[in-house]
């Protein structure tokens, strides 16, 4: 079981493998993965390879002009009546 980087020294690569334990967080996470990936130690719950960001290609002009029609034909939100009314001071108390 692993907890940290340090915990990577006590495993022989030949013959164990790592398991990161439950509560370590993702940093340290990262840090352990790295230091196996280093060491030639193999970890079963390393988790998915993220996946680098990829970057959209810029909306085309048709796109953005539908988007603006859209928001200028959105109906305007109904106003919300106050309920202060409710209220226990507010309320007149029938004698």
């Amino acid at each position: 079981m692993v907890y940290r980087p340090q915990d990577l020294e006590k495993i022989d690569p030949k013959v164990q493998v790592g398991r990161i334990a439950h509560a370590v967080g993702e940093n340290k996470r990262l840090l352990i993965v790295g230091e196996a990936e280093r060491r030639n130690i193999r970890i079963l719950n390393a988790g998915p390879k993220k996946e680098e960001p990829q970057v959209a290609a810029a909306p085309s002009e048709e796109t953005t002009a539908e988007n603006k029609e859209k928001e200028t034909k959105a109906e305007p939100k109904p106003e919300i009546k106050s309920k202060s009314a409710t209220r226990k001071k507010d309320r007149k108390i029938a004698k």
